[in-house]
């Protein structure tokens, strides 16, 4: 069976796409450092929050001077493309890749040696990032487009 027309198959609004990649990045950003705590804890019992809160900053600066580009980007990618695209069109293939690339790395780590205790400060760090960067994409979705 083949498509006569070009509407992509899963079109969306671009108001739709932007919840989606909000929620996204607000998901990770959450489910990331939560793991990471439990882990930390686990080991240090609640002291662990207190060595954990630097890579909160680590996140805090992260956030401001890298993902918060990031988040510029997807928005601007979500405004040109406008409404009726492809719903997961808001990242390319390019970012989609580097995605899969990322989880592919945590899975890895998480099978490795490493203690999970140690690798709970990278995901400290990488998830408060995220869930910092993805006000922007909020505020946008809630007053724009």
């Amino acid at each position: 069976m083949t498509r006569n027309d070009t509407r992509p198959l899963m079109p969306a609004r671009a108001k739709t796409q932007m919840f989606i990649a909000s929620l996204i990045w607000t998901g990770v950003g959450v489910l990331l450092p939560s793991m990471g705590l439990f882990w930390i804890i686990r080991r240090f019992g609640m002291l662990g929050i207190a060595f954990a809160a630097p890579f909160l900053l680590v996140g805090g600066v992260k956030a401001g001077y890298i993902l918060d580009r990031v988040a510029a980007k997807s928005v601007a990618r979500i405004r040109q493309r406008g409404d009726g695209t492809f719903v997961f069109g808001f990242y390319s293939l390019k970012s989609w890749g580097l995605i899969a690339l990322m989880m592919a790395t945590g899975i890895v780590l998480r099978h490795s040696a490493l203690p999970k205790y140690d690798l709970g400060f990278v995901y400290v760090a990488v998830g408060s990032a995220l869930l910092i960067a993805s006000r922007a994409m909020w505020k946008v979705w809630a007053t724009t487009l």
